[in-house]
């Protein structure tokens, strides 16, 4: 079973976070063999990924390509980098008359030596064999941060360190002004800025793909301030 998570970051709009060796002669085929297998596996659970997330969610999503300054995605005013380091967030800056509005989420639980690859289809993949694997789906207003389950005995609980614009704050959906025109999605947590207005927003969501019986896990989300739970 592939079990996937996902957290999504959306801007809304404008507001005011060596083992020596004697013989250096490598075997070109073979080398070239484990390029393939670790490109094939890249994919492979980009594509488990894809599969998992709902066909609305997936047509927000714009291809990452790699850029000197490292892997990269833009649509219209909002700007997303992805980092090579899966210790480092990601982030996306939005462009406004007022100024750029820049809000981060990192990756989760990743370990310091797991390294971003940019998969065939713009996602990139921070691929952990026998361990909890990340993906980051740039989208139209944002990206989505997936974790991806392969094995029952992987971490009940995957942390997301969300950095604001100062003086901005989370509200949840229920705290949000309901109006006939723009209703708060459910169980959505809303980046509000200083000035009131909203930024963006953050939900979390699971989708699932079985392999044999009995397979299932589930995700809820918890969003804390100074340690304290909100």
């Amino acid at each position: 079973m592939v079990t996937v998570g996902a957290v999504t970051m959306s801007l809304l709009g404008p507001a005011n976070t060596a083992v020596a060796s004697e013989n250096t002669t490598e075997d070109s085929s073979s080398t070239q063999e484990s390029t393939q297998t670790a490109t094939e596996s890249v994919d492979s659970l980009a594509a488990a990924v894809d599969a998992a997330t709902s066909p609305e969610l997936s047509t927000l999503d714009v291809s990452a390509i790699a850029t000197p300054s490292g892997l990269t995605a833009e649509s219209g005013p909002v700007e997303t980098r992805i980092p090579v380091d899966a210790t480092e967030p990601v982030s996306s800056t939005l462009a406004t008359s007022e100024g750029e509005v820049e809000i981060s989420v990192g990756i989760g639980d990743a370990s310091d030596d797991l390294s971003g690859v940019l998969a065939a289809d713009g996602t990139v993949v921070y691929l952990a064999p026998g361990g909890t694997s990340h993906t980051v789906q740039p989208t139209l207003e944002g990206f989505r941060i997936h974790s991806v389950i392969e094995d029952a005995g992987a971490s009940t609980e995957i942390v997301h360190d969300i950095n604001l614009p100062e003086g901005a704050k989370l509200v949840p959906a229920k705290d949000m002004p309901q109006t006939g025109d723009a209703q708060a999605a459910a169980g959505a947590v809303y980046v509000v800025g200083a000035d009131g207005s909203t930024i963006g927003g953050v939900h979390v969501s699971l989708g699932e793909r079985r392999r044999g019986k009995g397979c299932r896990h589930s995700i809820r989300d918890r969003f804390r301030k100074a340690g304290a739970v909100r």
